[in-house]
């Protein structure tokens, strides 16, 4: 019996420590999207990039590339993923909508609702706004990779979740989060490379070496400046063969 009682308490502990762990974890995450999300609907056309690129958000979606000029396409093939949930949400409330209501219902005692409703507005992929949210939503997962990252190299969770705060309230990625732009596709995209590759190193793993070097590629295709990251790849497979 009391072998069973000192198994109990363990497992209870093992479980707390998992939820302090994933608490860590999830604390800076929330926190930078929350953070991120402050005034995020605010005023358009002061940034030059942000135009083009919601136009190109559209081009991406019907033709899966940049038609009108030479552009890196990596953060636009993560942005179609987000449309294609965004529409697809959006048609599926609307079927259900279809579905639970009745065509030219009204409340027989309110005269107001005997006249047209307006015109529901279509879902628009090129929009300013979405590529805003977009960035976002990249800010928070960015801020869980480098949790992450810190984790790999043996850092406590809490250390790791101040080192991502750290990031979260960082005024640069900050502001490439309030834009439509493509930039936090490389700021995402590093983030999970230096993940992959802390794990690589730390239990020299191959698989984790080739989803760093691929991550790392996929940052280099949302900005070409991003380049010199090759060289970082034979030295990231030579350490983990070594």
């Amino acid at each position: 019996m009391e072998g069973t009682a000192e198994e109990s308490v363990r497992s209870r502990r093992s479980r707390f420590a998992r939820l302090g762990v994933l608490a860590c974890a999830l604390l800076p995450a929330v926190f930078a999207f929350v953070h991120a999300s402050r005034g995020i609907d605010w005023s358009r056309h002061f940034h030059p990039d942000e135009l083009p690129v919601a136009k190109w958000i559209g081009q991406t979606y019907e033709k899966g590339y940049v038609s009108d000029r030479v552009y890196p396409g990596g953060w636009f093939v993560l942005a179609d993923l987000r449309t294609a949930v965004s529409e697809g949400s959006w048609n599926l409330s609307r079927r259900w909508r279809g579905l639970r209501e009745q065509d030219g219902a009204v409340v027989a005692t309110d005269a107001a609702s005997f006249e047209s409703a307006p015109r529901r507005a279509k879902f628009e992929p090129a929009d300013i706004q979405a590529g805003r949210d977009f960035n976002v939503l990249l800010f928070a997962l960015a801020t869980l990779f480098l949790f992450l990252a810190a984790r790999e190299t043996g850092a406590g969770p809490v250390v790791s979740s101040l080192a991502a705060l750290l990031f979260a309230v960082g005024p640069f990625p900050l502001e490439h989060a309030h834009y439509c732009e493509t930039d936090m596709g490389l700021v995402f995209s590093l983030c999970a490379a230096l993940w992959l590759a802390a794990g690589a190193l730390r239990r020299a793993s191959p698989g984790r070496c080739a989803a760093a070097c691929a991550a790392a590629g996929f940052a280099i295709a949302c900005k070409y400046t991003a380049a010199p990251v090759l060289l970082w790849i034979p030295a990231l497979a030579a350490a983990v063969c070594a």
